[in-house]
């Protein structure tokens, strides 16, 4: 009955939220990668907007700012600022400027077509990347999406995210070209990595909506996940060509202002700036992929439902073998702490190797069934209470 009520719960999803509080909470707890020098944030600060005395840098200064960084020789920039509609002066020359050929701009996809904002006017569909991130009911971050179609033409069209373009890109040259996994014809494999898009049921996750090609999104670090730069510096010219040369160069806000920021696994542990912005996720997950690819680190991974089910159901026996034989409580609560150090344990060094292993219902499934044995050995049986009843009667 235990271990059917903690499996009714898990199929309605009841342990997610746990599951993802205890996700966040070994995320901040993960050692932190050292920043990816193959990339760089261009941040637009909100000194740059005061200096600038603008809410967004005119499409003139853009120009300028790419042409400056173009001339240390980037391997792709990364335009994460939506130019649709023509911002101050200068449209024209950031239009010439966005048609070289290592220049890639973003549009955002909409449940309504109509609510979607399009790429700037004359930008071939290879060089435009979505900017969208999955986010989960509590607001945060925990996926990013590499594949999703275009809702005007679902049926013809399959759109690639900023960070799968960008990624694609830099390992171009690389001779590394996206394939088709041998084992499965759909999933996309890099350099012999195969990205295993998620499933509804991955992880902790009940029921999730992992429509499209996501992934879950790991993090290089909170904060200094790569190299970053100012406008003003930029514009100013003063920096190193090292920097920028044979890099990703990604230019986007990081100004409160703008309102360009997300929650992330570590935002519950943080004491300030708590909140991400968007240029910097999209760097997290451009890093992840060439990380992946060229580094060979496991991307996040989860059992089968079947190997869940199994894992839950190892800890049912062992919880009802512990209640219904040690009678000893002493003995019993040894047993019980040392099943809640292996049931933390374990997953908590499958997570740091990069798996995720739910915790919540193999816990609960443990206590109870050790409780609930516990509990049923010490009643009488229905033998017992009858011979006690006629002893009682004839005396």
């Amino acid at each position: 009955m235990v271990t059917a009520a903690v499996l009714v719960i898990r199929q309605l999803g009841g342990w997610a939220p746990l599951e993802l509080m205890i996700y966040d909470r070994w995320t901040q707890w993960q050692a932190a990668l050292p920043p990816d020098d193959r990339l760089l944030v261009v941040e637009i600060t909100e000194a740059d907007l005061k200096a600038l005395q603008q809410t967004t840098p005119s499409d003139a200064i853009l120009s300028q700012a790419i042409q400056t960084l173009q001339a240390y020789n980037p391997r792709v920039i990364g335009l994460d600022l939506y130019r649709d509609i023509p911002q101050g002066e200068g449209q024209a020359a950031l239009l010439e400027t966005l048609a070289a050929d290592n220049v890639i701009t973003i549009r955002q996809l909409d449940d309504r077509s109509a609510e979607a904002i399009p790429a700037p006017p004359g930008l071939p569909p290879e060089r435009v990347g979505f900017n969208d991130f999955p986010v989960d009911d509590d607001g945060v971050v925990r996926r990013s999406l590499l594949l999703a179609s275009a809702n005007e033409r679902p049926e013809t069209e399959v759109l690639q995210s900023l960070a799968l373009r960008l990624a694609l890109a830099y390992l171009e040259p690389e001779g590394i070209l996206p394939l088709a996994s041998e084992a499965q014809g759909d999933h996309l494999t890099l350099n012999g990595t195969t990205f295993t898009p998620l499933a509804p049921h991955f992880g902790g996750y009940r029921r999730a909506d992992t429509a499209g090609y996501q992934l879950m999104l790991q993090y290089r670090a909170a904060d200094a996940a790569v190299p970053q730069l100012s406008l003003s510096t930029v514009l100013a010219d003063n920096f190193s060509e090292e920097m920028v040369r044979d890099r990703i160069v990604l230019i986007g806000t990081t100004a409160a202002s703008a309102k360009d920021l997300f929650l992330t696994p570590y935002s519950a542990g943080a004491e300030a700036d708590f909140l991400m912005p968007g240029v910097m996720l999209h760097a997290q997950a451009t890093s992840q992929i060439i990380t992946a690819a060229l580094d060979e680190r496991p991307l996040r991974w989860a059992l089968p439902e079947v190997g869940e089910l199994v894992w839950i159901g190892l800890w049912a026996v062992g919880g009802t073998i512990l209640g219904g034989t040690v009678k000893r409580r002493w003995v019993f609560s040894l047993g019980v702490v040392g099943g809640s150090l292996a049931l933390v344990g374990l997953p908590a060094a499958i997570f740091m190797a990069e798996g995720w292993l739910p915790l919540q219902p193999a816990s609960a499934v443990f206590g109870g069934t050790a409780i609930a044995a516990a509990l049923s050995r010490q009643l009488p049986t229905s033998h017992q209470y009858s011979f006690t009843n006629a002893k009682n009667v004839g005396s």
